[in-house]
């Protein structure tokens, strides 16, 4: 899957030294209106993965309470689940889609499978007292703090076996059309030629890859 290509063009030279630490950097980051999207070209197949704060694509991130949030979760998953509707890649690369999974982590996972994230976020949650004061508060407030404190983010890992990757030069991301909350795609894009960063926004929905791969 994403991580075995990445680490095997990592191996190759393909990808700078520091790729692991920006990863792990970027995997720490999680602010609203901003997802990651990591692509690796390895010959006919291209894998990317998708990772994107539950609140760009439902409008929440704690656990579903009632049947109209669970109904979005469903909604979102399936549409991150169909790439065409998000990606639209030139014919002429010949790409069709050999595999994808979805998935929810964190607390709009609903089941008590998913973990919270106890690494920093990118914004701040400082409600203007201590952690240790929390004895101090009403019976309601730890409750508060808990929903408040409550992260979750979509992930969606995808392969495609493409007929000439070669022409894969460009890619539009109607991502944005079907998720108002989402503003900014980091993309990271290792390839034949190396390891490059892009930044799409819903202004600017076009990456340019020509001469990549």
């Amino acid at each position: 899957m994403m991580r075995r290509a990445l680490i095997s063009l990592v191996l190759v030279g393909l990808a700078a030294p520091a790729f692991a630490q920006e990863a792990r950097r970027q995997l720490d980051a999680h602010a609203h209106g901003e997802g990651r999207l990591s692509i690796a070209i390895d010959g006919a197949r291209i894998e990317m993965e998708l990772e994107a704060p539950a609140y760009d694509l439902v409008g929440f991130e704690h656990a579903p309470s009632n049947a109209k949030q669970r109904t979005a979760i469903a909604d979102a998953k399936k549409r991150l689940a169909k790439l065409a509707d998000l990606l639209v890649l030139p014919k002429e690369a010949g790409c069709k889609l050999a595999s994808a999974k979805v998935e929810v982590i964190g607390a709009a996972a609903g089941s008590g499978k998913g973990h919270k994230h106890s690494h920093s976020h990118g914004h701040s949650h400082d409600h203007g007292h201590k952690h240790g004061d929390a004895k101090k508060t009403n019976d309601k407030e730890p409750a508060k703090a808990e929903a408040d404190h409550a992260h979750s983010e979509f992930k969606a890992v995808y392969a495609l076996d493409c007929a000439a990757p070669a022409k894969l030069a460009s890619i539009t991301f109607d991502y944005f059309k079907h998720f108002k909350g989402a503003e900014k795609l980091t993309v990271t894009v290792i390839g034949p030629k190396g390891q490059s960063s892009f930044a799409v926004t819903r202004a600017k929905p076009v990456l340019d890859l020509a001469g990549l791969s």
